[in-house]
C-alpha cells in the first residue's frame, strides 16, 4: 500500500508542475542576483537545500496523504505551494525588469530596496 502511494505520487501531474516550478523559481532567482551582483555560492548553495526540502516535504505530504485516503487534503496543501511558487517567480521575473500585474508591485519594490541595500552593504 505505501508503495502504491509512492508511485501515485510520482505519476501525479501535480508533483511535475511543482518540480518545474521550483527549477524555473530557482533559475529566476540566481538570474535576479546575477543582475545585481549579488551571487553568492553559499546563497546558491542554501537555495539548492530550501528548494530540494520542499520538494521532499510536499512529495512526502502528498504520499502520506495518499495513504492515509484524504488525497483532497494533500492536493490542496499542493496548490497552495504551487501559487506560493508562481508568486515568487512572478516577483523575480519583475524584479529582473519585466511587466507585472499591480498586485505585485509594492512586493517587487521592497525587493529592489532588498537588493539594492545588499550592494551597498557590499560596496563598504
Amino acid at each position: 500500500m505505501l508503495l502504491e502511494s509512492i508511485i501515485y505520487a510520482s505519476k501525479n501531474d501535480y508533483t511535475y508542475i511543482l518540480l518545474y516550478l521550483i527549477l524555473f523559481d530557482y533559475l529566476t532567482g540566481n538570474i535576479k542576483a546575477m543582475k545585481y551582483k549579488v551571487s553568492d555560492s553559499s546563497v546558491g548553495l542554501k537555495g539548492i537545500l530550501k528548494h530540494t526540502c520542499t520538494f521532499i516535504f510536499y512529495f512526502s505530504l502528498l504520499v502520506f496523504a495518499h495513504y492515509s485516503n484524504i488525497l483532497q487534503i494533500g492536493q490542496f496543501l499542493y496548490y497552495l505551494i504551487i501559487l506560493n511558487y508562481l508568486q515568487s517567480i512572478l516577483e523575480n521575473v519583475a524584479v529582473i525588469g519585466v511587466f507585472v500585474p499591480k498586485y505585485l508591485k509594492y512586493k517587487v519594490e521592497s525587493e529592489i530596496k532588498r537588493y539594492e541595500k545588499l550592494l551597498e552593504d557590499k560596496e563598504k
